[in-house]
């Protein structure tokens, strides 16, 4: 990694940590037993807003459609079930009481508005051939909604953040970690818009980054980033996750790199982003609960 790209990787960190920790609103720290739950979950929120998209653009665009259906469904019935949950309460996903904070309330409130519009497409593309225009309208409405579920996820952040359950240094690990989700769908979103519009200049441009972006993340997690506070892999499981995500991320990076300058892909190369981005995706999720335990084994 070039210095200059480090810097920049570093500065984006910062930034979104500094942006979280901000919109906590009064700096009060609840502590909760449950709150590394709420957080875990709040964070999905922000995937889910890229996945639904992608997954309703791949229908359309006939992209690994038997992965791609049911993944819109399944993804648009859980964004709704995670948004019950942080404000009623959920004891089957250890969120045990109902929210109390009024602005957390307010925010889920504004997310439910954002994501009203997108349910009522992803309901109707879940049930029947998705046109390409319809999937098109829910690509568009990702970054609000992204925005929006990440909002959310700061200020939950803020709100139950314990130190005495999350030790300070791991806390930058798992926000990359966790990040890596969102980026995988990002990915496999804007592969899927280039492929119906190859000559998209926008959806290149956000491609270039997030693959930039991704591979960046992904070395400062396997082989630490001193300067920055991250350190190397704690446990062999984690480790060896790691190695296995970049084997599958290795394999299909010419191929989005490509994909970025403007090569439109084969058929067959079209599913391989899809599939490769969300079998990296459910790695990740795996990973971001062995990193939550091993921080808190070392307390």
């Amino acid at each position: 990694m070039s210095t200059r790209f480090a810097l920049t990787f570093a500065t984006a960190l910062a930034l979104a940590l500094a942006s979280g920790a901000a919109s906590a609103g009064n700096g009060t720290v609840v502590v909760d037993e449950n709150g590394s739950d709420r957080i875990n979950f709040a964070n999905r929120l922000g995937m889910l807003a890229e996945r639904i998209p992608a997954a309703a653009c791949a229908k359309a665009m006939g992209i690994a459609t038997e992965q791609a259906g049911p993944i819109l469904a399944i993804a648009s019935s859980n964004f709704v079930r995670v948004l019950d949950a942080l404000e009623k309460g959920n004891r089957g996903m250890n969120i045990v009481a109902p929210e109390g904070d009024r602005r957390i309330l307010q925010d889920i409130s504004t997310l439910r508005t954002a994501w009203a519009p997108v349910a009522t497409k992803a309901a109707a593309l879940s049930s029947q051939q998705v046109r390409p225009t319809e999937a098109m309208d829910m690509v568009a409405a990702a970054p609000a909604l992204r925005d929006r579920a990440e909002r959310l996820t700061s200020r939950i952040s803020g709100e139950y953040a314990d130190p005495a359950q999350l030790l300070q240094r791991d806390a930058l690990t798992l926000e990359i970690a966790g990040r890596q989700r969102i980026l995988s769908q990002s990915i496999a979103k804007e592969a899927c818009q280039l492929a119906g519009d190859p000559a998209n200049g926008q959806a290149r441009a956000t491609l270039a980054q997030d693959i930039r972006m991704y591979s960046a993340s992904l070395a400062a997690l396997r082989n630490g980033m001193p300067e920055l506070g991250i350190s190397t892999p704690p446990n062999a499981r984690i480790r060896d996750g790691l190695a296995e995500i970049d084997g599958h991320w290795t394999q299909v990076t010419p191929v989005l790199t490509r994909l970025a300058a403007g090569v439109p892909l084969s058929e067959a190369e079209n599913a391989l982003v899809y599939t490769e981005m969300n079998r990296v995706l459910g790695l990740m999720n795996t990973l971001v609960t062995l990193y939550s335990k091993a921080s808190k084994q070392e307390l």
